[in-house]
């Protein structure tokens, strides 16, 4: 991913119109960039691939004012180090192209002409090739970093909707076309186009320009973008759907995306909006030059705009507090909200006392998102005594029973320390991850299968983690149209009177993006899951044997988290330590 983000990068700052990603094997074989921008004189063929040579500055003031993605020649250098790179590219004031060949310290090794129109290609093959291990785990990664290179073409393609953006993945001899935006057209365009992101509901639309006059001159700042209407059903269960720009530049930004969430679920509690906002500021006032990847910015007036982003939000979703019911008679999906003021109209006006339940930030219980362990986690311990003693899991097995206490609770021994365990809490915990790891749910098929408009990121995560949603019930096929294979719902889950939509696809897709092949269960099946547990478990006064009570402490030490219930309560508490216990 941060390959292809670099090299679309050079191909922005060549003033490409039409930029083209094939990758082979999920890019374990090869990745080529092509575009039609001006392609690269023949001057500096030499100095291509040597590290801080660069093009882009005549000297140490060109940063007060970079206007250009990249600037410090390091992108080729490292791929050159780390691959097999072959650049195709043809100037506008040649007639012919150029083929050059690179080894890994940068210098040309073979230079023969090509043909080939004015532009550049270039072509990384076989990456780190000259580590092996980084290679060999680059193999078995390299469908979740794929995903990586489809967000990043698709970031990109929501801050320059000028751009034609087409991304291909060739495997086992199939191409299949992932992302083709249409160039010339606008975010709106861009956004609604399936290949790329899914369909976004982008029922407002903010415009705001902000002159900073008093505060700094003759600079200013202009923010402009789209944000998912706050009525709920319009927002999504995670905010992974969040975009922001910096002068058309792709950045992380924790700070933004948290005050555009803080206000969004001043209205809409339970969700987190999708935000595609754009920040257009003089280069002087925004320092890139912080990370490796100039993903991490700095702004001169932070605190200025963070004001001006929180003040825009609640003029845009102000109106519509109280007046949900509304939303859709006053304004149809493809209407437009305007905004069009300066920074003396930001001023911020607190909401008043009668509404300031609706303007406390909460989060509903019923979204969230349990983080899974992965295979590298460290030890679990749990904090057992106020003197921070901590216990592992293992120790479940070196515990010996001593006998049951009101027909509720264990009594167990460990070394000098005697415990108290819940009977009823830990067989249901241990009952509850057996039904998360190996339940299989019931399926119902759908008389008209449903099409699913995710987009080519979520489609391809959805595809290589195809038994995660099926063990959750979901049932999918594939349609070839249009060059890309487009997923279908065929079958839901069936649970009593619980139902089950897209939003729990999203949710499911979303972990698994991040930690594949994870099993993970959609919150609803947590609660269903949660309440059989319950209900299979030992109950608070059953009279326990101490086989019975041996097999309950000895099963905790095989959960994945053994020290509490599914609903929170604790399933151990420590009650004395027999060494330091006073006997006068």
């Amino acid at each position: 991913g941060c390959a292809v983000r670099q090299l679309i990068d050079n191909s922005l700052d060549a003033s490409a119109h039409s930029i083209e990603i094939r990758a082979r094997n999920n890019g374990y074989e090869s990745v080529e960039i092509i575009d039609d921008g001006t392609g690269i004189e023949s001057d500096n063929f030499d100095f291509l691939c040597k590290p801080h040579s660069t093009s882009k500055l005549s000297g140490l003031n060109d940063f007060g004012h970079l206007s250009t993605l990249g600037f410090r020649g390091e992108a080729l250098n490292a791929l050159c180090a780390l691959a097999s790179i072959t650049v195709i590219t043809r100037h506008r004031s040649d007639h012919l192209g150029t083929k050059l060949r690179f080894d890994h310290s940068g210098n040309i090794i073979e230079s023969v002409s090509a043909a080939r129109s004015v532009g550049a290609t270039v072509i990384v093959e076989n990456l780190f090739e000259t580590l092996p291990v980084r290679r060999k785990e680059f193999e078995r990664t390299s469908k979740k970093e794929f995903s990586k290179v489809l967000a990043t073409v698709q970031s990109f393609a929501l801050s320059r909707p000028d751009i034609k953006f087409v991304c291909n993945n060739t495997v086992a001899g199939k191409r299949q076309q992932l992302i083709c935006t249409p160039g010339n057209a606008t975010i709106r365009d861009v956004s609604h186009c399936s290949t790329a992101l899914g369909p976004i509901l982008f029922v407002l639309f903010i415009e705001v320009y902000s002159v900073f006059s008093q505060l700094l001159k003759a600079l200013y700042i202009r923010i402009n973008g789209f944000v998912s209407s706050c009525e709920h059903g319009f927002g999504r269960s995670a905010a992974d759907r969040q975009f922001v720009y910096v002068n058309q530049r792709p950045v992380d930004y924790a700070k933004i995306c948290r005050v555009v969430n803080d206000v969004y679920q001043q209205y809409n509690r339970s969700q987190y909006p999708t935000l595609v906002l754009n920040i257009e500021v003089p280069p002087g006032m925004v320092d890139v030059n912080v990370t490796p990847d100039k993903r991490m910015v700095f702004f001169e007036r932070e605190k200025e705009l963070l004001a001006l982003i929180r003040s825009s939000m609640l003029a845009t979703f102000h109106p519509l507090l109280g007046a949900y019911t509304s939303v859709e008679d006053s304004r149809s999906k493809g209407d437009e909200a305007h905004f069009t003021m300066t920074l003396d109209a930001f001023a911020f006006k607190p909401i008043s006392r009668e509404n300031s339940s609706s303007a406390e930030i909460a989060q509903s219980s019923s979204s969230y998102i349990v983080k899974p362990e992965s295979s590298k986690k460290p030890p679990i311990v749990a904090t057992c005594t106020k003197d921070s003693a901590t216990k592992k899991k293992s120790d479940f097995n070196q515990m010996s029973v001593i006998g049951q206490f009101n027909k509720g609770f264990i009594i167990t021994r460990l070394r000098n320390h005697l415990f108290l365990i819940d009977q009823h809490a830990s067989d249901e915990k241990f009952n509850f991850e057996r039904f998360q790891k190996k339940a299989r749910v019931e399926t119902q098929r759908l008389i008209q299968p449903q099409l699913l408009d995710i987009g080519a990121v979520q489609a391809s995560v959805l595809k290589d983690n195809l038994n995660i949603l099926e063990a959750n019930g979901f049932g999918f096929e594939f349609k070839d149209g249009d060059g890309c294979t487009v997923p279908l719902l065929v079958s839901t889950p069936v649970l009593h009177s619980w139902q089950f939509d897209k939003s729990d696809i999203e949710e499911i897709l979303t972990v698994v993006s991040e930690f594949p092949g994870v099993m993970y269960r959609p919150a609803k099946l947590r609660r269903i899951f949660a309440s059989r547990a319950c209900r299979k478990s030992v109950m608070i006064g059953t009279t326990l044997t101490t086989a019975q009570m041996q097999t309950i402490v000895r099963q905790l030490s095989t959960l994945d988290q053994p020290w509490n219930c599914p609903h929170g309560r604790p399933t151990l508490r420590h009650l004395v330590d027999l060494q330091n216990m006073n006997t006068t």
